[in-house]
């Protein structure tokens, strides 16, 4: 399965300085009793100045979701940057639970550098995990991600997405006519703009690799499915179609793009092969055919090959979604601020799920957990057609 991480987010910058600043998602509280985890500053072995600092970085990534409470290293008894140098009854008289410890060296006659940690389990008094990562010296924050997605994955058990890349669309203004796709870090930074257009942009949808995007575009008057490349910006128009030309979604092999487009007059779901440049037509029916064998989501091997819900297949078999509703509530019910509804009939569970927590914790609205529902239904249908094809 693609170990790859990416995030689709839809939405319109409105206020008139949002061309210039930074995208920014912030979460103001958290859980009432946060893992306590201290992140000492990585010992920097390197002649050049650090433009960013390792446990910053990674001290944002954690706390982000309310759910770490990092110790400042003005707070703690003692910087250690190797094994034999920790105490755990220092940190255990500060109540930190786990520990962050490493340190940064070059590699000779190069621009990369290796970063060796070890992350402390400080009640057991033991090692849980340790490693080397290698990068530039300009990926500071891109190795300060990784090493958070691990602190993430050996704590809670399931992996991080500090690595996570976002693919949104904005409009900075009603002053500024054009409409952006861009990419970015899960943070915000390494913002950048592949394409503008002054005409309506949607609908994005990373490559399984992460090198490539497609799209929506109505630059031409009319919608049109086209990919970017993400290194080269090179971009291409999918064959054109009368009607109906949306919802691109990759396959698992990033060799065929799902779509829906409604050249026949009623809106259908069809293969698109990148290498044959054809469309292939999947569904035909009167209604709208987005609605898969719901059965499948009590099989672990296809729901870990979901985006959304990959990392959660103990709740979804538990829920048995049945609609696209049902399932907007399991992507809901994931987030923690709704995670108390699980297990209560779906009559209650609507009642309550898209209500906002009186304590302003994170949760998902109803509109953007349908539209993550649809996507995750036509990569379904998608991955089960592949299925077929390949028996």
């Amino acid at each position: 399965m693609n170990r790859f991480r990416y995030l689709l987010i839809f939405f319109f910058l409105i206020s008139s300085h949002a061309l210039h600043s930074q995208l920014r998602i912030e979460i103001t509280e958290g859980i009432e009793d946060p893992i306590k985890i201290a992140l000492v500053p990585i010992k920097w072995n390197i002649d050049l100045p650090q433009k960013h600092y390792f446990h910053e970085v990674m001290k944002q990534d954690l706390e982000s979701f309310g759910e770490f409470n990092v110790l400042e290293p003005n707070g703690m008894l003692s910087l250690p940057y190797n094994e034999e140098e920790v105490f755990f009854r220092d940190w255990r008289l500060l109540g930190v639970d786990f520990l962050v410890i490493g340190e940064a060296n070059r590699i000779e006659q190069s621009e990369e550098i290796v970063i060796s940690y070890i992350i402390f389990d400080v009640i057991r008094e033991k090692a849980i995990h340790r490693a080397n990562i290698h990068g530039s010296i300009k990926s500071i924050r891109k190795i300060s991600h990784n090493i958070s997605d691990k602190i993430y994955s050996k704590v809670k058990g399931i992996s991080g997405i500090f690595s996570t890349r976002l693919a949104y669309i904005d409009k900075p203004s009603s002053l500024d006519k054009n409409y952006n796709l861009r990419i970015s870090d899960i943070d915000g930074f390494n913002d950048t703009i592949l394409f503008s257009s002054s005409q309506p942009l949607m609908s994005p949808s990373w490559s399984p690799k992460g090198d490539r995007l497609a799209y929506v575009s109505f630059e031409e008057g009319t919608s049109r499915i086209f990919i970017q490349e993400i290194p080269t910006a090179k971009r291409r128009g999918l064959k054109l179609e009368i009607g109906i030309n949306s919802s691109p979604n990759w396959s698992p092999r990033g060799d065929k793009l799902a779509a829906v487009l409604s050249r026949d007059g009623n809106p259908n779901i069809y293969l698109y092969d990148l290498k044959k440049n054809t469309w292939k037509q999947v569904t035909d029916h009167f209604g709208i055919d987005t609605e898969p064998d719901w059965e499948l989501f009590q099989h672990s091997e296809i729901v870990e090959q979901l985006f959304h819900i990959h990392d959660h297949f103990n709740i979804v078999s538990q829920m048995k979604p049945q609609s696209v509703e049902q399932l907007a509530m399991v992507l809901a019910i994931i987030r923690p601020a709704k995670r108390s509804l699980l297990g209560e009939s779906w009559q209650s569970i609507q009642k309550q799920v898209w209500l906002k927590p009186i304590d302003n914790s994170y949760y998902f609205k109803k509109s953007h957990a349908m539209s993550y529902a649809l996507a995750i239904v036509v990569q379904l249908n998608l991955l089960v057609d592949s299925i077929n094809f390949s028996n």
